[in-house]
């Protein structure tokens, strides 16, 4: 956990690209504007300073 707030992801970046896709498509059956699934996308170079980026 502590190496993933670091560096990223272990598994494939693709799978975050696909899920974030996939969440997109789900949000946009209840909207009526289409939806980025950039909005999906998990911020790996925050989520180190949100969780103290105090691990070596």
């Amino acid at each position: 956990m502590a190496y993933e707030a670091l560096y990223g992801p272990l598994g494939p970046e693709r799978d975050d690209h696909l899920t974030a896709i996939t969440a997109a498509t789900v949000a946009a059956t209840t909207s009526k504007k289409p939806i980025d699934a950039s909005k999906f996308m998990p911020d790996w170079q925050a989520r180190g300073e949100v969780d103290g980026g105090d691990d070596p």
